[in-house]
């Protein structure tokens, strides 16, 4: 079934036009708000990305880096340049398992504790400012959609996110 068709017949151009269209609002909006994000978040001294990789370790402080890659459906070499850079600046530290030679785990330092609030009030401005003009039934009818689409896009592709 092509998007967008109601009771009248769409014809190909206008499918292939609205998915495309549509395709690109969702990277548009993505990468809009990325750069938003970065923008508020400088003030603090971390990118979205960053923010990104630091957010596991508020619930899992120590986690390897492997576990972290998982959660954060990124592939390691990525999160490893990431990392580095996180390490540089003073936000995490990496440490050897004790019961793994192998893996690193990662830990926050006491840097990120003290800027959780800031980067939570950046998140909310962010999505105020993106949502402004929305009821709260609408936020919550776009949610909905939205994660029909991720699951519709799962259930034919697969989950990306999932390692045997």
């Amino acid at each position: 079934m092509a998007l967008g068709k109601t009771s009248r017949s769409a014809s190909t151009d206008e499918d292939i036009l609205l998915e495309a269209t549509l395709g690109w609002l969702f990277q548009d909006v993505h990468s809009l708000m990325t750069r938003a994000f970065d923008h508020r978040m400088a003030q603090v001294g971390l990118t979205r990305s960053q923010w990104r990789v630091i957010a596991p370790l508020l619930r899992q402080d120590g986690i390897t880096q492997t576990a972290l890659a998982e959660i954060i459906a990124i592939e390691k070499a990525p999160l490893g340049r990431t990392l580095d850079r996180l390490e540089e600046s003073g936000w995490i530290r990496r440490e050897s398992d004790p019961t793994d030679r192998r893996a690193r785990r990662v830990f926050m330092t006491e840097k990120v504790p003290l800027v959780v609030a800031r980067v939570q009030k950046v998140v909310r401005s962010v999505f105020a400012d993106a949502l402004r003009g929305f009821s709260a039934e609408e936020v919550e009818s776009l949610m909905r959609h939205m994660m029909e689409i991720k699951s519709n896009i799962i259930a034919v592709e697969g989950d990306p996110h999932e390692h045997d």
